[in-house]
């Protein structure tokens, strides 16, 4: 009886023992995978792997509930946790395939430019050569005008201070020549005759002046005064009129 009584403890503890190995074969499922072994994420699970092949019940429900709630291990390719990673990453990459893309070529072609036209220039463009000056325009302060070279020349104790190209008055309203002296000046000047406008005007004889003209500007020598003396330069003749006084002397010569 008393041997009995002493196999079946021996039993009991055997099968605690066996309850105890299975427990601890378990648990060490949880640990790092050893080198060439699979990956848990290889299996489709974010637990860990557990067995699932013969064995008792109760270990199977064991390493169950030791897997659950246990942190997955590091995706792995292919895995589940890939997966999801590359889904994210497709989302990203179809969001930003929404953006507006960068210009392929750092540099941007622009449409060839279109040169402006050439402002019109006076007819003609170039400046007449000055003519020998009368020898009345060697002394003092004095315009003097060539009706052979067509040009002006403002002279200062006989030098040339400044040049430029007139235009006189046709055969049936020419300009009178001799000596003048400069009788007044009207900046804004109006021809009460015409009424053309006569601006830098300088009146030397009667109704006869030294003025601007667009007309001459515009058409050369194509066209004629009514006998006043034109200059095509505007510019010139606003600084000569700045520096002409009245009762300076003219002097018209051929």
């Amino acid at each position: 009886m008393q041997q009995t009584t002493l196999v079946r403890r021996v039993l009991v503890a055997a099968g605690v023992a066996a309850g105890t190995v299975a427990l601890t074969a378990g648990c060490k499922v949880q640990t790092a995978p050893v080198s060439g072994a699979s990956p848990p994420g290889a299996y489709g699970s974010h637990h860990a792997r557990t067995d699932q092949g013969s064995g008792s019940g109760s270990g199977s429900g064991s390493d169950d509930k030791l897997a659950t709630g246990v942190r997955p291990w590091p995706s792995w390719p292919g895995s589940s946790n890939s997966s999801s990673s590359s889904g994210s990453a497709s989302s990203a990459g179809n969001a930003a395939s929404h953006r507006p893309h960068a210009p392929t070529h750092p540099h941007t072609h622009h449409a060839p430019h279109t040169p402006r036209p050439a402002a019109k220039k006076p007819h003609p463009p170039t400046t007449k050569p000055l003519g020998t000056p009368d020898r009345r325009c060697r002394t003092g302060r004095v315009l003097c005008i060539s009706k052979k070279s067509d040009t002006l020349a403002w002279m200062v104790d006989g030098k040339v201070v400044a040049a430029m190209d007139v235009r006189f008055g046709s055969q049936y309203s020419p300009t009178r020549e001799g000596a003048f002296k400069v009788d007044f000046k009207s900046r804004d000047h109006v021809s009460t005759i015409y009424h053309t406008a006569m601006p830098y005007a300088m009146f030397f004889s009667g109704g006869q002046a030294v003025h601007y003209s667009s007309d001459f500007a515009a058409r050369g020598y194509a066209g004629a005064s009514h006998g006043c003396i034109n200059v095509r330069d505007k510019k010139k003749i606003a600084a000569l009129f700045r520096e002409v006084r009245k009762g300076d002397r003219v002097v018209v010569y051929r």
